[in-house]
């Protein structure tokens, strides 16, 4: 039977088959399966293990003993086999086809190959797997999907995170699924279950730039112009992606624009904490409040929406030299 990766931990959850297949270049995701394979075959009772490599000069008696019934009472095994290439010499092809013809009824076997070339439903031997065992094969994520997969492993660490964050997170790996799969879980550590923000990933991971993300706005906040220009510029320098200052300067807008409507104190520290405010930022907001219309923030996410597009190719313009407008703007400075 052929699955997909999501569908293998519900698979492992019933009766172990007789072989598995796992096949990918992503080593990382391949491992992983493989390890989940490995685990059930142990809480299942079977606790020893043989691995071997099917390299040139492999010697396939090796793989006939390990995988042979000796005796009544033989014990349960977990055998892999790992392949340079799924187009294996025809000695251990013949030797592998008459194998999962009639597997050992005391054995799992579990078939490591890295992505299958073209004209693979030919070979017989995975036909045979396909027939009566597990194949899955794994195939590289793409740039879009890798938010996704970053919410959906924080999701399984008892995290929630929004878009904005996972894709900080799979930005910051470039790629590398190890380096983020230890992120995520260095993360986990750190914070336990719940909600996790770009100030928590920017403190835990010491990315000292998108942290200063964050002293800029407050710094906006304050009004000091001077600092602020100083840090927009330190940051711009760095690397930093303007759409990370655009969304931080974009959420602070839109929750001082609901506040800013909002007379009622106890309203306001309402929305404070639903929005889940740090109390030290309260003063902050309640500062930027008193010395600006209600209007003016709704004209500056009406900018901020002009920046996003400009962003996107859907207008012309510079988007640093109108990011630190937007800034100054909120800074309390007239451009």
């Amino acid at each position: 039977m052929k699955i997909y990766s999501q569908q293998l931990p519900q698979c492992l959850k019933q009766k172990l088959a007789p072989c598995y297949l796992i096949s990918g270049d992503e080593t990382f995701l391949v491992e992983e399966a493989c390890d989940l394979v490995r685990k059930t075959a142990v809480d299942q009772g079977m606790n020893d293990r043989d691995c071997f490599v099917a390299e040139k000069g492999f010697s396939w008696q090796n793989f006939i003993t390990a995988t042979k019934n000796f005796s009544l009472f033989s014990d349960s095994k977990l055998v892999e086999l790992h392949l340079a290439s799924a187009k294996i010499e025809a000695k251990g092809a013949e030797i592998l086809q008459t194998y999962l013809q009639n597997p050992s009824q005391d054995k799992v076997l579990l078939i490591v190959a890295p992505k299958l070339e073209t004209g693979w439903q030919k070979i017989k031997w995975l036909q045979i797997v396909e027939e009566k065992g597990i194949f899955l094969q794994i195939w590289p994520l793409e740039n879009k999907q890798l938010s996704g997969w970053v919410a959906n492993r924080l999701r399984n660490k008892g995290l929630i995170a929004n878009s904005a964050v996972c894709n900080l997170l799979a930005e910051k790996a470039e790629g590398n699924l190890l380096a983020l799969a230890q992120e995520i879980e260095k993360l986990s550590l750190l914070y336990g279950s719940g909600n996790l923000d770009i100030e928590k990933v920017a403190l835990a991971t010491g990315d000292n730039a998108h942290y200063n993300i964050f002293l800029l706005v407050d710094t906006v906040l304050e009004g000091d112009v001077k600092k602020a220009i100083t840090i927009f510029e330190n940051l711009r320098s760095e690397g930093v992606e303007p759409i990370l200052i655009l969304w931080a300067l974009a959420r602070d807008l839109r929750l001082l624009n609901e506040l800013s409507l909002e007379k009622n104190i106890g309203s306001f520290e309402k929305i404070c904490q639903t929005s889940r405010v740090f109390t030290k930022r309260i003063p902050l907001l309640r500062k930027a409040i008193s010395q600006r219309k209600s209007s003016d923030f709704s004209n500056m996410l009406q900018d901020a929406a002009r920046i996003d597009c400009i962003m996107k190719g859907a207008e012309v313009g510079d988007v640093w030299l109108e990011l630190l407008q937007l800034t100054l703007r909120l800074a309390g400075k007239n451009v």
